[in-house]
């Protein structure tokens, strides 16, 4: 089984190229897009014998209404919930319900630069509740100052996702990770 990702890594295949490497290697399933040209993802989903994942996570449902199989995403290593509902009312055909939560994931991926600063992610994993990591260089950390910042504006962010009551299971999931982080329980 062999999946090519393509575009942010450096590889710009060609639908077409896809197309005869797909002849050459039956063991060639599919390609990660990460990029948001949506014609390019069209002909990428039109392949026979190929499925297409997206890079960017904030674009889930609208891909996946074109026909894309999901998302390869980093903002689920932090709020997975969001994305596992999203994926659950696209699933149950609630594609408008799908939609409102996903602008709640693209205010999410604004927040954590989307996926363009590491440091933010681990800031973020840290006040989930995971121990605390660093980056390494050549990458930087964020100061102290920066670091309360993003907090703050994250823990903005969950607040409104809390007070939205049509995400109750979201909100119901993130309460409970709340709660077990207050009584010391870590899942490991």
């Amino acid at each position: 089984m062999s999946i090519i990702s393509l575009k942010l890594s450096g590889n710009d295949l060609k639908p077409e190229t896809i197309a005869r490497l797909k002849q050459k290697y039956a063991n060639l399933i599919g390609v990660k897009y990460s990029y948001s040209d949506f014609n390019r993802l069209k002909e990428y989903i039109s392949l026979d014998g190929i499925e297409v994942l997206v890079g960017p996570d904030v674009q889930m449902i609208e891909s996946m209404l074109i026909g894309a199989k999901g998302t390869v995403s980093g903002l689920s290593s932090v709020y997975p919930e969001i994305f596992r509902e999203m994926n659950a009312l696209f699933n149950n055909k609630e594609y408008e319900e799908a939609v409102n939560l996903e602008v709640y994931a693209y205010k999410l991926g604004c927040i954590m630069n989307h996926g363009g600063n590491l440091s933010k992610f681990k800031a973020a994993l840290e006040m989930r509740g995971l121990p605390k990591s660093i980056v390494k260089p050549p990458l930087r950390n964020m100061t102290n100052i920066e670091a309360e910042e993003f907090i703050s504006t994250l823990k903005e962010w969950e607040n409104s996702v809390k007070k939205n009551s049509a995400l109750e299971i979201v909100k119901e999931e993130m309460i409970n990770r709340s709660l077990l982080k207050e009584v010391g329980y870590e899942k490991r």
